[in-house]
C-alpha cells in the first residue's frame, strides 16, 4: 500500500507541475508576442512617423536611410538601414521597443536567425 500511495502522490504532483507549466508557458507566449491593437498598416505608419520617414514606393535608393520590416514571432519589427553608412541598428516593434535592448544577446541572435525580411517600407524624406 505504501508503494501505491507513493505513486498516487507522484501522479498528483506531476499533474500540478503540468498545470503550472501550461499556465507559465501561456503567460510567456502572451508577453513575448508584442501584440498591439494596431493593424499592420497603422503599425507601419506609426513607425514611419517616429523615424520621420515617408512610405517606400519603389524609389531608387542610394545613400538614404531606409526602414526594413521583419516578421518575428507573428509581430512586425523594423530596422533602420543604409547602403552607404555603417550603423548599429536594433530592431524595434510598433511601440518602439528594441528587441536587443535588454542586454540578452540570445534575443538578438534568435531574431537575426529566425526573422523573415518582408521588405523596405520607408525611406528618408527628400526635400
Amino acid at each position: 500500500m505504501r508503494v501505491f500511495g507513493y505513486f498516487m502522490l507522484k501522479a498528483n504532483s506531476m499533474k500540478k507541475v503540468l498545470i503550472l507549466l501550461s499556465i507559465s508557458s501561456a503567460l510567456l507566449l502572451a508577453s513575448c508576442n508584442n501584440d498591439s491593437n494596431l493593424s499592420r498598416e497603422e503599425c507601419i505608419a506609426t513607425v514611419l512617423s517616429k523615424f520621420d520617414m515617408e512610405p517606400y514606393q519603389g524609389q531608387a535608393i542610394s545613400c538614404e536611410f531606409h526602414l526594413i520590416e521583419f516578421e518575428y514571432k507573428s509581430a512586425s519589427y523594423f530596422m533602420l538601414a543604409s547602403y552607404c553608412a555603417d550603423i548599429v541598428a536594433s530592431p524595434v516593434d510598433c511601440e518602439g521597443n528594441k528587441i536587443c535592448d535588454n542586454n540578452i544577446m540570445d534575443d538578438c541572435t534568435t531574431f537575426f536567425e529566425k526573422a523573415v525580411e518582408k521588405g523596405i517600407v520607408g525611406i528618408e524624406k527628400r526635400n
